[in-house]
C-alpha cells in the first residue's frame, strides 16, 4: 500500500477501514449536511470531482512533503468528506503520504489534542491555515 499513490482512492480505502464495523459504506462520500461540535461551521456538501481535483492539486504542489501532508490532512478534515471518521482517516492519509515520500509520522500527542482541536475549530471558521500548520509542524 505504501507504493500506492496518496490520492482520493487511497483516502476512500482508509476511510472504509476506519469506519469498518461502525456502518456500511464508510468510504462513501457524504451526501447529507453535518455539523461540527463546538463550532458554527457547516461544511458544504463535498463534490467528488472537486475533492479528487483538490487532493491531486495539493499532492502535486512544489513544497516539502511535511507541508503537503499537513495540507492534505487539514483539507480532508475541513471538507468532512465522509459521514464519520474524517479526522482519523485524514491523519492516516497524511501519514501514507509522508511514508511514501520518505518522511516520518504525523502524530497528535495526547497532551496536545485539546490545543489541536481549538486550532482546528478556528481553522474551520476561517483562520489562516498557517497557524494550525505551524502547530502541527512543531508539535505533531
Amino acid at each position: 500500500m505504501v507504493a500506492s499513490r496518496s490520492d482520493y482512492y487511497m483516502l476512500n480505502h482508509i476511510a472504509r477501514l476506519v469506519n469498518e464495523g461502525f456502518f456500511a459504506e464508510g468510504d462513501r462520500i457524504r451526501g447529507v449536511p453535518v455539523t461540527i461540535g463546538g463550532s458554527p461551521y457547516v461544511p458544504p456538501l463535498p463534490n467528488e470531482l472537486d475533492v479528487k481535483d483538490r487532493i491531486k492539486e495539493i499532492a502535486c504542489e512544489d513544497d516539502d512533503s511535511i507541508n503537503i501532508a499537513i495540507k492534505l490532512c487539514l483539507y480532508c478534515m475541513k471538507t468532512q468528506i465522509f459521514l464519520d471518521g474524517n479526522k482519523r482517516a485524514s491523519v492516516i492519509f497524511a501519514n501514507h503520504y509522508l511514508i511514501s515520500h520518505g518522511g516520518g509520522f504525523l502524530v497528535i500527542p495526547e497532551k496536545k489534542v485539546s490545543k489541536f482541536k481549538q486550532l482546528l475549530v478556528k481553522y474551520y471558521e476561517g483562520e489562516d491555515i498557517a497557524v494550525i500548520a505551524a502547530f502541527m509542524k512543531e508539535r505533531c
